[in-house]
């Protein structure tokens, strides 16, 4: 799960709520996406000043999560990281909510929560490291979906619209981009993830690992 910001023309009221951090007129889109690059949920109504931690607690895919909690609807189970021959076992919580079964990867701009993983904040030397770096790794196939929806529809690197008409042409996008996906339709080149590791995880950044997360992972349906 990450956001991306989609530039705008600066609009005609309430200009400073469209304006984002690194300050230019946008939407912020909270995209959570599946291995295969299909967009399986989007918020798509936010302004550029609101974060994504924000946004992911005003959305509804937040509460279905929170009425998981507490309790008899937890289910632990192992999280395994191979790193060269190093094997990392992790009892993980998983949250059932009756819709919903997996958990959501995320960045440093989320809270850590049962049913979302986010990277240590200050890694130790070692196992911390090492998670780290296998989330970043797993987390970058969100930059790749990115690229190749952007590259697609060149539009979504600039709307000259209203933040509502954006809004619905990002939607509409996105719809897009799951049919051409599904479907098998060619993409652009994927571009390089860009990806910000810590000096610790740069160390690491050679070895080889593989993720294995069960039971089957979340799949959501756009809302």
């Amino acid at each position: 799960m990450d956001g991306t910001h989609i530039p705008i023309k600066t609009p005609a009221e309430n200009e400073g709520d469209c304006v984002n951090r690194k300050s230019f007129p946008s939407i912020n889109l909270q995209i959570i996406y599946d291995a295969t690059n299909t967009i399986t949920n989007l918020e798509a109504k936010w302004p550029g000043s609101v974060d994504d931690a924000q946004i992911f607690c005003e959305s509804a895919l937040y509460n279905k999560f929170e009425k998981g909690k507490p309790g008899k609807h937890l289910l632990w189970f192992t999280f395994s990281v191979w790193l060269h021959c190093f094997s990392l076992n992790h009892y993980i919580p998983c949250v059932l909510t009756g819709q919903y079964n997996g958990l959501l990867l995320a960045d440093r701009g989320y809270p850590c929560m049962p049913y979302m993983m986010t990277p240590y904040p200050d890694p130790e030397p070692g196992l911390q490291s090492r998670y780290n770096l296998a989330l970043s790794k797993t987390r970058a196939r969100v930059e790749t979906t990115v690229g190749i929806l952007k590259d697609r529809f060149q539009c979504m690197r600039g709307l000259r619209v209203t933040p509502d008409r954006a809004c619905d042409i990002t939607v509409a996008c996105v719809v897009l981009h799951n049919i051409a996906t599904i479907t098998g339709e060619q993409h652009p080149a994927i571009p390089q993830a860009d990806i910000n590791l810590t000096t610790e995880m740069t160390e690491l950044s050679e070895m080889q690992y593989a993720i294995t997360i069960s039971p089957n992972n979340c799949f959501l349906m756009i809302i």
